[in-house]
């Protein structure tokens, strides 16, 4: 029984089962498209409340740069990690390079929204 239709797909050839699956799972993978597009941008927007103005550009545009550097070379994600957090719990880190730290994205994870 498919989800929601009320339909067997036990009758349907592969073509009509995709179809039914489109239409089933379109609006749903729009929505979460938007929401992660909604998220990413409230990051930017956190990161740039976040950046002090003497803060180097070019620097943390270097530090991101690594970041993709070791990810292509070694294979493993490497991600931009701040070492005090932008939104920390009891205090908050800012976006400058004295702040960022490449570290590969699982090291990330578990550090989650932590001080170093």
């Amino acid at each position: 029984m498919i989800e929601g239709a009320g339909l067997s797909a036990e009758g349907l050839t592969a073509a009509k089962r995709a179809k039914l699956c489109k239409l089933l799972c379109e609006p749903a993978q729009r929505e979460r498209r938007a929401k992660q597009a909604h998220v990413k941008h409230l990051h930017h927007a956190r990161l740039r409340e976040a950046m002090p103005p003497w803060a180097d550009v070019a620097a943390i545009q270097a530090i991101y740069a690594e970041a993709r550097r070791l990810t292509s070379e070694t294979g493993i994600p490497h991600e931009v990690d701040h070492i005090e957090p932008l939104l920390g719990k009891n205090f908050s880190g800012l976006h400058w390079d004295g702040n960022l730290r490449v570290i590969t994205r699982a090291e990330n994870r578990r550090k989650g929204n932590r001080r170093v």
